[in-house]
Order: structure tokens, then sequence, then C-alpha cells
């Protein structure tokens, strides 16, 4: 995978993450895997990939790269 295709991937991951990360906070890490791959197979769904898209989603959680994505909470709200 290029390094501009990764990023640009990457970034749609993180975005993803981001916007559904209540719910997804609930899942186990290989649901949590599951359903980013099959939403970025559903974006791409004619792009021929250069690595499986599942081992992508698979390192793109095993890294943590996506924490620094993740709604932070507010410590008030948290508590209501």
């Amino acid at each position: 995978m290029s390094p501009n295709y990764y990023n640009q991937v990457s970034e749609l991951a993180r975005i993803f993450v981001h916007e559904n990360w209540p719910e997804m906070s609930k899942m186990s890490r290989g649901q949590q895997v599951e359903i980013l791959f099959h939403w970025l197979r559903s974006i791409f769904i004619n792009v021929v990939w250069c690595i499986p898209l599942h081992d992508f989603c698979e390192k793109f959680f095993s890294s943590e790269e996506y924490l620094e994505y993740v709604p932070s909470q507010d410590p008030l709200t948290e508590c209501a």
C-alpha cells in the first residue's frame, strides 16, 4: 500500500472511530475490527486492495493509534 493511499485510509478510519466511539467503546476489539472493516469495505467497494483490508483494521487497533482520535470524556458529563 503506497504511503499516500495508506494515509487516506487511516484518516477515514480515524474519522469513523471518532464519530462512532460511544457505541464502539462497548464492543470487544474483534467487534471493533469487524465494524471498521465492513465500513471501509463498503466505501471502497470497487478498489483493488494492495494489502488485505482486514489486516489493516487489525493493525490500526493493535497499534493503539486510534486512541488519539477517541473523543475525550468530560468528567462532569460522565457522572450525569
